[in-house]
């Protein structure tokens, strides 16, 4: 019997994978530049940002933080960190420069946008 611990990482993943096949479906065999204006862009994002947060400690709740799907509050974000640690230092003045950007979160969205439309 599986214990709630692990029904829970398997929840996360299915959910990853179901959210990175609507991309793929969708943008696949498209020029078309994904955008998190798009809903399937903007899943993928918010799921891909709970597997990487699951299992973190989050603290009290920060005032100001959006809310987004169901990620009620990000205490901590945890794509931007790590997409940070491989990003060169010219890519990441870009990333920090950006002048409508000005969270971790929305920092990381940008990493998996740009991702995305390579």
């Amino acid at each position: 019997m599986q214990n709630s611990e692990s029904v829970a990482r398997q929840n996360l993943l299915d959910r990853l994978l179901n959210a990175v096949k609507q991309v793929q479906v969708h943008f696949g065999a498209r020029e078309e530049v994904a955008t998190e204006a798009d809903l399937r862009v903007a899943s993928l994002c918010t799921e891909w940002e709970a597997v990487l947060s699951h299992g973190m400690r989050r603290g009290r709740p920060k005032p100001g933080l959006r809310q987004t799907g169901r990620n009620t509050q990000h205490a901590a974000s945890a794509l931007w960190p790590l997409a940070n640690m491989c990003l060169s230092g010219e890519e990441q003045r870009r990333f920090l420069s950006l002048s409508h950007v000005k969270t971790d979160i929305g920092r990381g969205v940008c990493v998996c946008v740009c991702a995305l439309s390579v």
